[in-house]
């Protein structure tokens, strides 16, 4: 990829971190591979801006199937994937490792509220069995 036009975008966008993730990340494509691009932005972005920053990473790829994420309002299983596998296009100082931070606690904030719910669950259950018992 042509890290001057990504650099360009970037700026014309506002972008503090730009990333490539999934399986163009990996290497491990097929002719319908997409591009899954993962991005934090200096301000909120519209469905508009969205769409242009869209547009200009399809031009940059020479590709349709492109896909654009807000990683700040990404899930944490989706970040955990992105930490995993990506390759970064652009980065202001530091944002990496912001965007990285972020991520982690995340997910290791979703994992105590998953066991929770699965600990809620098996206590309904069990409650249901004991009264079936009855």
């Amino acid at each position: 990829m042509d890290f001057e036009k990504i650099k360009k975008i970037a700026e014309k966008h506002n972008l503090k971190l730009l990333l490539l993730f999934g399986s163009q990340a990996r290497g491990i494509t097929h002719k319908f591979s997409d591009y899954d691009f993962g991005y934090v932005s200096e301000g909120e972005m519209g469905y508009i801006k969205v769409g242009e920053l869209s547009e200009d990473l399809e031009k940059l790829v020479g590709s349709k199937f492109v896909e654009v994420i807000n990683l700040k309002k990404s899930g944490p299983f989706l970040l955990k994937e992105i930490v995993k596998n990506n390759k970064i296009l652009f980065a202001e100082k530091y944002a990496y490792e912001n965007f990285f931070s972020y991520a982690v606690a995340e997910y290791l904030g979703a994992g105590r509220l998953f066991r929770l719910q699965k600990t809620l669950y098996r206590n309904t259950i069990n409650k249901y069995k004991q009264k079936i018992q009855c």
